[in-house]
């Protein structure tokens, strides 16, 4: 105009691909059916525009006033809202998919059969907004969203709240995996069941919070450590643990497969069925540990302190328990076929019903150990020690018993050798 400025007020079906229109003033302009693909609508003024059937895809909306705007039918896919201002606008059938609603204002907004699938909805502001007949909301991200009905926040994982106010916060049940809260201000907040795997809370402030249930698994605390009290049916394949402070951690049925454990403290640690399928092991510290029906095929325990640990039907076959301290250890029913325990101690250990098929057991310590109805066929007994061991019904046809200490002192009732049936310890 003869002012120099441009005006919009009527630009009805309109190309305006790729246009900057970077804070332009649009109030009440008429863009029924304009192209606006991929245009530059930062900051821009449009309260009360009409966008109807507007094509908005990857538009960047950050910051734009669409204060009653009519959006009805438009096409918002991918689009940039970050911090936008839509309060009492009527999205009405409008096609919001993967569109970015970070912050904004939809307080009053008419969402009546939007599609929403994807939307990200974090800190959005939904108060009073029409939802009816709204398309895959479940599908859209929210985080500390509030809806017509109160708060909502199952949808916080990845999401970036470093430094965020989250004072008094209900975030109970949220799933917060992978969320960076690095510096954020929880001050009794409700943490109670929540997600917090991976999640970085790195100099948070966590006064008063309440972590009852909380789900803390490679998390990282306030005070720079990281946490695993419950990892229950985490995926860590591969995760490097070594040296970690695995005390108490509930641990059942995670995948640690090949994952780096040595020197870990898993002390009184849950793993049953878990799976540690060629994890490293050594020198770990796995005292009263429960590893019931755990996999551990080629694992490497080297070195490894599993004193009273509960071992019953774990799968520890070509696993390497050489020097592993397995005093007072159940392994009732545990498949130690091909596994190698040289020198490993198994004294008051109980190997009932345990399959030691071709195990190296040379030099090993079986002092009072109970391996009624063991399979030990041809396992390798060379200079074990045999003290007192019951070896009531147990196979050894084919073992290796040259230089096997204390066989004598052994039970024996109906225990076969390869020479034949020893029935001299019965009663």
């Amino acid at each position: 105009m003869s002012d120099g400025k441009k005006v919009y007020s009527n630009c009805k079906n309109a190309d305006l691909r790729n246009a900057d229109l970077f804070m332009a003033d649009l109030k009440d302009a008429d863009l029924t059916g304009a192209d606006l693909t991929k245009a530059n609508l930062k900051g821009a003024d449009l309260k009360g525009a009409d966008l109807k059937d507007a094509d908005l895809t990857e538009a960047d909306l950050t910051k734009a006033d669409l204060t009653g705007a009519d959006l009805t039918g438009a096409d918002l896919t991918k689009a940039n809202l970050k911090g936008a201002d839509l309060k009492g606008a009527d999205l009405k059938d409008a096609d919001l998919t993967e569109a970015d609603l970070t912050k904004a204002n939809l307080s009053q907004a008419n969402l009546n059969g939007a599609n929403l699938i994807e939307a990200d909805l974090t800190e959005a502001d939904l108060t009073g907004a029409n939802m009816k007949n709204i398309r895959n909301l479940d599908s859209a991200i929210k985080c500390k969203t509030i809806m017509p009905w109160g708060e909502e926040n199952s949808g916080c994982k990845n999401a970036d709240l470093t430094g965020a106010d989250l004072t008094q916060a209900n975030l109970s049940q949220a799933n917060l995996s992978n969320a960076d809260l690095k510096g954020a201000d929880l001050t009794k907040a409700n943490l109670t069941g929540a997600d917090l795997r991976d999640a970085d809370l790195s100099q948070a402030n966590l006064e008063d919070v309440k972590l009852d249930g909380a789900i803390l698994c490679h998390t990282t605390m306030s005070d720079g450590k990281k946490v695993y009290s419950n990892c229950k049916n985490a995926d860590l394949t591969k995760a490097n643990l070594t040296g970690a402070d695995l005390r108490d951690a509930d641990l059942t049925g995670p995948d640690l497969s090949q994952a780096n454990l040595s020197n870990a403290d898993l002390k009184g640690a849950d793993l049953t069925k878990a799976n540690l399928t060629g994890a490293d092991l050594r020198d770990a510290d796995l005292t009263g540990a429960n590893l019931s029906q755990a996999n551990l095929s080629n694992a490497d325990l080297k070195g490894a302190d599993l004193t009273k640990a509960n071992l019953t039907g774990a799968d520890l076959r070509d696993a390497d328990l050489t020097e592993a301290y397995l005093s007072q250890a159940n392994l009732s029913n545990a498949d130690l076929t091909e596994a190698d325990l040289t020198e490993a101690n198994l004294f008051l250990a109980n190997l009932r019903n345990a399959d030691l098929t071709g195990a190296n057991l040379k030099g090993a310590n079986l002092f009072l150990a109970d391996l009624t109805k063991a399979d030990l066929k041809f396992a390798n007994l060379k200079d074990a020690d045999l003290n007192k061991a019951n070896l009531n019904e147990a196979d050894l046809t084919g073992a290796k018993i040259k230089n096997t200490r204390n066989l004598d002192s052994a039970i024996k009732c109906k225990t076969i050798f390869s020479w034949g049936e020893d029935n001299s310890g019965c009663k």
